[in-house]
């Protein structure tokens, strides 16, 4: 089971490295190749990884209220072009149109599983569980706003065709001509935080790697994954088409699977065979 999550891991690492140089490469660093911005961002990331835990744990203290404020001041600056009318009829067809749709883009909340592979290294183990469901209403509510100020503005069909609607949210601003490419907010917050989630899904997939080798320090497959990661985004995700598919085709599924079903299923065995690792009942 071990060997089997070090390659889920690293699969959705190179996933992550994907999704962020692709952003990078279109909003930013148009003539950069994005072989160049991939291993630049990992490296970051890796470099965070190869400190420890705790110093991913400080920047992400940093990056995530940043973040989210900076989506809130694009969202009062566009508040004015929000057109109530885009929002009639409120469920038109029913409320399963609306479960379908969250059941599609639920398995993105769902990497809060990781959490399963920090458990040990915290220090509270008690207060995991607050702040996880803290996560998952934060990030809940700050996407559910976001969507609805992008149908909002741009209505139910526009929005279905954006690649990256929160830049084009961003790059919609414009106060008195004079607060204008307010879209660079967006473009360093991504990148910020999109290190943070490398970083933490770097360690862990070095985690992984190491228990399944039976390895004591965990620094020494940084660089193995690194080369893994940007060589599966290039070789099966090389462009954003074929990246889209999987995360919208594929990931649902796949997500379903290795974030619940798998967690669940070895969880049920182990109370049934009353079996457990020693931090599981750590105080």
């Amino acid at each position: 089971m071990a060997g089997i999550y070090t390659a889920i891991f690293i699969h959705l690492t190179s996933v992550i490295i994907n999704q962020s140089s692709t952003f990078i490469h279109v909003a930013f660093l148009r003539e950069t190749p994005l072989l160049v911005i991939e291993v630049f961002i990992a490296l970051t990331s890796i470099y965070g990884v190869y400190l420890g835990i705790e110093v991913i744990a400080r920047q992400n203290e940093l990056v995530w209220p940043v973040w989210t404020l900076s989506i809130l001041i694009i969202i009062l600056l566009v508040a004015k072009e929000i057109n109530p009318d885009n929002f009639r009829p409120i469920v038109e067809n029913g409320i399963m149109p609306i479960i379908k749709g969250s059941a599609l883009v639920s398995p993105f909340r769902g990497e809060i599983f990781l959490l399963l592979m920090l458990f040990p290294y915290l220090n509270k183990k008690q207060e995991v569980y607050k702040t996880a469901v803290y996560y998952l209403l934060a990030t809940a509510f700050v996407g559910g706003l976001i969507t609805a100020v992008l149908i909002g503005v741009f209505g139910d069909v526009i929005p279905v065709y954006m690649v990256f609607p929160t830049y084009d949210l961003a790059r919609y601003i414009s106060v008195a001509q004079f607060l204008e490419r307010i879209q660079i907010l967006i473009v360093v917050m991504w990148i910020l935080g999109g290190i943070v989630k490398m970083a933490v899904f770097f360690h862990t997939s070095a985690i992984a790697a190491a228990t399944t080798l039976g390895l004591k320090n965990y620094r020494a497959t940084l660089l193995p994954i690194l080369a893994g990661t940007i060589i599966i985004s290039r070789v099966f995700y090389g462009d954003h088409l074929r990246l889209a598919d999987y995360l919208f085709n594929i990931f649902p599924y796949y997500g379903w699977a290795v974030e619940l079903l798998i967690p669940a299923l070895v969880l049920v065995i182990a109370v049934i065979f009353k079996k457990g690792g020693k931090f599981l009942r750590d105080d």
